[in-house]
């Protein structure tokens, strides 16, 4: 993985300063490859972004779900319809 940033926010009242740091790689994506990934998500040990830069489309996991983010309507009515049990019964999802 490439180090690309290291963001320092301020110093909080309390003393505190969040670091974040953000790190790239390229890879291709087989079953199963990037459950390490999800599993450190669900357990809060990071926070993940991935991006599809030919079907622009970037995919946000966090330890209750998953936000997709996408450019082709008709890509996340697909999703629905195939991952409707997966998903909340939220009305606000959009």
């Amino acid at each position: 993985m490439l180090h690309v940033l290291t963001w320092h926010n301020g110093v909080e009242e309390d003393g505190f300063q969040n670091v974040i740091e953000f790190w790239a790689t390229k890879t291709l994506w087989v079953e199963g490859s990037l459950d390490r990934y999800f599993t450190g998500v669900a357990e809060e040990e990071y926070d993940l972004v991935m991006f599809d830069l030919a079907k622009r489309l970037a995919f946000a996991p966090y330890d209750g779900g998953l936000d997709i983010i996408a450019f082709d309507p008709q890509f996340l009515e697909n999703m629905e319809d195939r991952y409707s049990h997966w998903m909340s019964k939220r009305t606000d999802k959009r």
